[in-house]
């Protein structure tokens, strides 16, 4: 057996000194002791690391308490201002921002929404002229000229309203919707309804704005406008248009269709009479004065999507609304307004004139941008047949 003579003390100088003394250790108990060495500095380096960590940590509890601390003593500092001024009559500190009013999301899809207001004459009595649908329209003129009927097959409301146009503005049947709050700052609203086109080709006036928000369209920030036998379309076609009150040419008007080398409108021909579309329109506020907005078309009884954002061009045909533009308001607060039936038919000889069908109308808040109402009987009271 190999043996090694050594000194204990000069190994374990670290230690408790030891008497100097000559053994003899095994070769097997060496490297026995070498390992314990070993793993006793590998220990003693893990500890190290620990703690080394733990001081990183401590340090930081020492920023973020110092932080807590600075914004306490910033809070102190303008409380005692307030009772300063409170005491002396001055003017007190300002107040801090406001809280984050941004609105809770709807329910997710599938789930019904809650209307800001909605009317479908569900429970009028088929015949009767200028209902009001209980209370839901706040007015009404041209009594005569608005008839609930029974809504065609196929379409998933009981009724709809029989529209029909008096010589010039005369007989006009304009509803105008119980007002709602004005749309909030970074906030949607989207307004949905069901139309028919039924305007004949007369000779009276072809161009039309039969539902809009706000009260006289000068006063309006948006209006859904028809053009009936100009511009190539047949008799049974017509053409449909969106106009922003507050916003000079060329995004003014903002035409389903597109516009000619001779800068003219052509519009995507829509089927007059044998066809009901459901209408959808959305504005996201983004400021006190712009917003953006975003529009559908579907077919009432099948709900395919037809047409959207990308199919409404501007005057010159220079944007589409799918590049998002920044749109003004006109009147702000006639966003809490709806106006609906019709405005009237310049140069009307023939009376009367039956111009359309419509209904099923909602306007529901909070909506995602870019997100519609969709069909009849998504919303709070509402009974699709």
């Amino acid at each position: 057996m190999t043996r090694i003579i050594f000194t204990l003390a000069a190994l374990f100088s670290f230690a408790v000194p030891l008497s100097a003394q000559t053994v003899t250790v095994p070769l097997a108990r060496l490297d026995s002791l070498k390992a314990q060495i070993t793993r006793s500095r590998t220990t003693f380096n893990a500890a190290n690391t620990t703690y080394n960590s733990a001081r990183t940590a401590f340090n930081s509890a020492g920023v973020t308490l110092n932080g807590a601390a600075t914004a306490y003593s910033a809070a102190v500092t303008r409380y005692l201002a307030l009772l300063d001024s409170i005491r002396t009559g001055g003017t007190p500190p300002s107040p801090p921002p406001p809280p984050d009013t941004t609105p809770t999301p709807p329910p997710p899809p599938g789930g019904q929404l809650t209307p800001a207001w909605f009317s479908d004459d569900r429970t009028t009595a088929v015949g009767t002229t200028g209902s009001r649908d209980g209370t839901k329209w706040a007015a009404i003129t041209g009594l005569l000229n608005g008839t609930i009927i029974d809504a065609p097959a196929g379409l998933p409301m009981a009724r709809l309203r029989r529209i029909a146009g008096g010589p010039d503005r005369d007989g006009a049947h304009i509803m105008t919707a119980q007002s709602i709050s004005e749309m909030a700052v970074n906030s949607t609203r989207n307004w949905r309804w069901y139309y028919t086109a039924q305007m004949p080709c007369t000779g009276a006036g072809q161009g039309q704005h039969p539902i809009q928000d706000g009260g006289a369209v000068s006063q309006s920030n948006w209006y859904f406008g028809t053009t009936h036998c100009v511009n190539g379309l047949e008799p049974n076609e017509w053409g449909l248009q969106f106009n922003f009150s507050g916003n000079p040419s060329p995004n003014f008007r903002w035409f389903l269709g597109s516009i000619n080398a001779s800068n003219n409108v052509v519009f995507t021909a829509l089927a007059k009479s044998t066809v009901t579309y459901r209408v959808e329109i959305q504005l996201a506020r983004i400021s006190t004065t712009q917003f953006r907005a975003h529009l559908w078309i579907s077919n009432g009884a099948t709900e395919v999507l037809l047409f959207d954002d990308g199919d409404f061009t501007n005057e010159n045909g220079t944007q589409n609304l799918a590049a998002r533009p920044l749109i003004n308001f006109n009147v702000v607060s006639n966003t809490g307004v709806l106006v609906a039936g019709l405005n009237g038919i310049a140069n009307n000889t023939v009376w009367p004139i039956h111009h359309n069908d419509q209904g099923a109308f909602a306007i529901v808040d909070g909506v995602p941008e870019g997100s519609q109402i969709g069909a009849y009987g998504r919303v709070v009271g509402e009974v699709p047949r």
